[in-house]
């Protein structure tokens, strides 16, 4: 192993609690006793956590500011991180945020460092259908990413992300090296053991979790009101981080499908397997919005590995790991009576449900693991720490 070669990742964004992020690419990293620090919000001080020395920039900004005050909160983080990460010299400096481009090429030249940019989904048209900016808002973001997209594809010294359209647009900006790190799931996380344990103690049937925007809710309420009108009340499961819950307590009050919806806040990684347990399926019930399109839900992974059957909005992201596999029903995005009639036959069916679940744990086991994709990205670390 590589001795006294540092690495730092960077988030002015996310929170210590991302999967990706911290459980995933740190605190493996750090197992495989890469020095790693992680400079990201959190409360004031230093701490290890995992084996990971966590810097903090402060606590994160309360998500329901106004837009103007939390572009200052980012402008003031990224101000923090580039005085941090100055006091901490790295070998790598490994950036999770589009905002940080500009502290990469900085620190590239400056720190005389390597550069890795973790992009893990379609950020421009995540803007183009971000509420609150207007037109020629949504004009001007759109275009400084793209000129971001391109200088970090052209400068860096690796670009990282998490499906394979994000990898071919970083290509056709020009990158000589992508490297695709997918969402798989620690099996460790996922014991086997107690989803045999659960096996007969099913509280909800369907279960979603995660950061939870409208997007999402509003084609649940379409499909919870289709199926009440076929007379089946379905029990729904939703925890994470809901960005409208007064207004989605509001609609299905209006709906008559109050009772059909739990909603519940973010828990820890750790406690996610107990939470799904008590789930009989997993649902990726995605509209068909163009950044959508091309994602690939770390849910879905995450439900296989506890061994769910799954109904998955048939997207081009998701196709190669759902579309007419033993473990998964594909549904056209948007069509409600479709995704009703899935349901109702997985709940019909606990036999073939139980088959479904079986099959997919197996899935997990064999391929989609996030032991086989640390292979890789330990792989890129000795790669650039080695140069």
């Amino acid at each position: 192993m590589i001795k006294n070669k540092s690495v730092v990742h960077i988030s002015t964004v996310r929170p210590l609690s991302d999967v990706r992020m911290f459980y995933l690419e740190c605190c493996s990293l750090a197992q495989a006793n890469f020095p790693i620090s992680l400079i990201i919000h959190d409360d004031p001080g230093k701490r290890n956590i995992g084996g990971v020395s966590i810097k903090s920039i402060g606590k994160l900004y309360p998500m329901h500011l106004n837009l103007n005050l939390r572009l200052w909160h980012r402008i003031t983080a990224l101000y923090r991180a580039v005085r941090v990460s100055r006091s901490m010299p790295a070998k790598i400096y490994h950036l999770h945020d589009p905002e940080l481009i500009p502290v990469g090429h900085f620190l590239k030249h400056v720190m005389k460092a390597k550069i890795i940019y973790d992009c893990r989904e379609d950020y421009i048209n995540y803007i183009k259908i971000r509420p609150g900016l207007s037109y020629i808002e949504k004009h001007l973001f759109v275009n400084l990413l793209k000129l971001m997209e391109w200088t970090a594809a052209r400068c860096f010294d690796a670009i990282i992300t998490a499906d394979e359209a994000t990898e071919e647009l970083y290509k056709n900006y020009g990158s000589l090296n992508t490297l695709i790190v997918h969402n798989f799931p620690k099996i460790n996380y996922f014991p086997y053991e107690q989803i045999k344990l659960h096996k007969n103690d099913k509280i909800y049937d369907l279960v979603y979790f995660g950061s939870i925007g409208r997007y999402y809710l509003e084609p649940a309420f379409c499909i919870a009101s289709e199926l009440k009108k076929r007379g089946r009340k379905i029990k729904w499961l939703f925890f994470g981080v809901i960005n409208e819950l007064n207004w989605a307590c509001s609609e299905i009050e209006r709906r008559g499908i109050k009772d059909y919806f739990i909603f519940e806040g973010r828990i820890p990684h750790e406690k996610v397997a107990t939470k799904l347990s008590s789930c009989k399926i997993g649902i990726v019930h995605w509209p068909n919005l163009p950044k959508l399109q091309n994602n690939v839900s770390q849910k879905l992974f995450e439900f296989l590995a506890m061994g769910m059957p799954v109904i998955v909005s048939d997207l081009a992201g998701m196709r190669p790991y759902a579309k007419d596999k033993p473990y998964a029903i594909s549904v056209t995005p948007d069509d409600y009576s479709a995704y009703a009639d899935a349901i109702i036959y997985l709940i019909d069916h606990p036999v073939h449900r139980e088959k479904m679940g079986i099959s997919a744990r197996q899935q997990v086991e064999n391929e989609y693991n996030w032991e086989n994709e640390f292979n890789k990205l330990k792989k890129l670390y000795s790669s650039l720490l080695e140069n």
